[in-house]
This record gives C-alpha cells, sequence and structure tokens, in this order.
C-alpha cells in the first residue's frame, strides 16, 4: 500500500501558517513524546511548525501542540507529491528518500495500484497485483511461444494414463486417433511436440473411427469429449502441468494459431483449457 497525507502547501499557509516542516526520526527504543521534546527547541523557534513523524503528525500552532489521530502502520517515507491529469508523481528529496523508492519501485514492477479513500483526508494506493493478472489480459497457449505457459500445450510432454493407456502428451492421443491399426496407435501415443502433430500428416481427417469399442464421429460433441478428458487427466497428473494451468489465475485463455483445427477449434481448446482450471480450483478449494 502506498499512502498520500500529511499538511498540503496551501493548508500550511491559510490553516496551519506553518513557516518550516521537520522531519521527527524515532531513535531506536525511543517512544514518539521522548521524539517530540528531543526536537521542541527546534520547533520553538518559529511561532508555528509542523512536524512529522513516521507514525503520526504533530501540528504546532503558536506554541500549542495539536495531534492528527491518524495512525498508519509501518515505517513511511514522506515524499514531495506531484498530481497531473492521469499522473502521480513521488519526488524523492533525500538520500534515503530516494533509497526507499527505488526498493518500492523494484518490488512494484508492473504492478497495477487502485486508488481507496477521501481525497480531503488523504488517499491509499492498494496493489492489485500485476497488470497481466489485475487487468486479465489474455493467454495464447501456443506451444512454439508460450514460455512459462507450454506444459499447458497439447504438444508439451505431459505423461499421462488414460484409459489404461500411456500417453506422452495430448496430442500423441489426438493424433493417434486417426489410426485404426492398434500398433500405429502405440506408436502414436509415446510422441509429444511437432512429431506428434506431424504423426498423422498426409493422412485425411477420418469421418468416423473407433474407440474403446464405439464408433465416434469426428468433429462432434462425442469427439471433442474425448479431449476433455485426455485433458482432465493429463492435468490432474502431471504436477507441472497442473500448476501452470492454475498459476493462470482468472485470466482468459486463447489458443490462436495460424492454422485452426477443424475438429477442434482454437476457441473450444481454450474453452476446455478453462474448465478444467476451474474444475481444479474447485477441487482444492473443497480438499
Amino acid at each position: 500500500m502506498l499512502a498520500l497525507n500529511g499538511v498540503t502547501a496551501a493548508e500550511a499557509r491559510n490553516t496551519y501558517r506553518t513557516e518550516r516542516v521537520y522531519r521527527l526520526t524515532l531513535a531506536s527504543g525511543e517512544r514518539r513524546g521522548q521524539a517530540w521534546e528531543r526536537h521542541q527547541p527546534r520547533a520553538a523557534d518559529h511561532a508555528s511548525a509542523t512536524v512529522v513523524d513516521p507514525l503520526r503528525v504533530f501540528r504546532s500552532v503558536a506554541g500549542q501542540r495539536r495531534f492528527d489521530l491518524t495512525e498508519v502502520p509501518g515505517s513511511l517515507c514522506h515524499m514531495r507529491v506531484v498530481l497531473k491529469t492521469g499522473l502521480l508523481a513521488l519526488v524523492p528529496e533525500t538520500d534515503d528518500e530516494k533509497r526507499a523508492l527505488f526498493e518500492w519501485q523494484a518490488a512494484m514492477a508492473d504492478h497495477v495500484l487502485h486508488v481507496l479513500g477521501a481525497a480531503s483526508k488523504g488517499v491509499s494506493l492498494h496493489d492489485l497485483g500485476t497488470k497481466d493478472q489485475a487487468c486479465r489480459e489474455p493467454i495464447n497457449i501456443v506451444f512454439d511461444h508460450a514460455d512459462r505457459w507450454r506444459p499447458i500445450s497439447n504438444l508439451a510432454e505431459t505423461p499421462f494414463v488414460l484409459w489404461g493407456q500411456v500417453y506422452a502428451s495430448v496430442e500423441g492421443f489426438w493424433q493417434s486417433l486417426k489410426f485404426d491399426d492398434e500398433a500405429d496407435r502405440l506408436r502414436v501415443a509415446k510422441l509429444w511436440g511437432k512429431d506428434a502433430k506431424m504423426a498423422a500428416r498426409g493422412r485425411s481427417e477420418p469421418a468416423s473411427f473407433t474407440f474403446n469399442d464405439r464408433i465416434v464421429i469426428a468433429g462432434t460433441a462425442g469427439h471433442r469429449r474425448l479431449m476433455l478428458e485426455a485433458c482432465r487427466a493429463k492435468f490432474n497428473q502431471h504436477h507441472l502441468a497442473r500448476e501452470c494451468l492454475l498459476a493462470t489465475g482468472e485470466r482468459p485463455l486463447m489458443h490462436r494459431t495460424r492454422r485452426d483445427s477443424a475438429t477442434i477449434p482454437g476457441v473450444l481448446m481454450a474453452d476446455i483449457w478453462m474448465r478444467v482450471r476451474s474444475a481444479l480450483r474447485k477441487a482444492d478449494k473443497g480438499a
């Protein structure tokens, strides 16, 4: 959280007639009252003054102390704030402030902040997380470009067992359905990556095929259900693939390629991944 509070220049001039602003630094083990007394001689040099400490704002008007009762836990740095349309800038003025701002900026890189509070009393900027998560930027799952999301791809080597058969990848399972011979199916089941994708190259898509003693019509709901079952098995059995899928959070998933599939278009493939993700999240909450 980033909190903006304190005395503005206009407030200092018009309300408290403050001529100086002091930074009240607490020594180790020192109480705020002791720190005030330690700084009192400096403040007494002026008819009115404001002394700022990391927890409370002390205001002195004509020798009388006034206290801002708003307390903020933790250490604070008081920096100059510049407000413009669509922009809030923090300007460090001391070496300590520069160091603190540099560390804060490194920790908050590419994060989104949400403004809360009443402007008359101050506002706070709360961290909503990284931009991609906070703004729910879509993720395109493609094996060649997925990087950290590659284990989600159907082409990734993520072994799983489905109906007693071991498959090296979802793609290996999907392409094996294009073969009638059991030996060919077993051979393709061991493939992943481009080898799996190209396993049935040159073969036309069969209008139907037999699987588990049932005739399945290509491109129908029954055909797509096999893909759903394969993905369920993969993400339930393969730890890395499961963690990657859950790490996408609530972000929409896409599967956009140069040539879309006729039997399982990218929009349907992405929907299957998100359905599996939702089921995994519910299962984790119920555990």
